[in-house]
């Protein structure tokens, strides 16, 4: 059984990752993939905000705003 990491960068690069890819490309490399997040509290909370955003539309959008 493997235990996957997810290194996170701040939370400035998430925001422009999520812009210039969209919440699919962002949702398959930040949270399909992770067991676990190693980054600071700010980038963790931008995923759990990125997931509940997520949990509540079925369209694709490119901030959190």
């Amino acid at each position: 059984m493997s235990f996957n990491k997810k290194y996170l960068p701040n939370k400035e690069e998430l925001i422009t990752i999520l812009l210039e890819n969209g919440s699919d490309m962002f949702y398959i490399g930040y949270v399909k993939t992770a067991d676990v997040y190693i980054g600071s509290d700010e980038a963790i909370e931008f995923i759990d905000l990125f997931v509940n955003k997520l949990k509540v539309t079925n369209e694709e959008f490119f901030s959190l705003g």
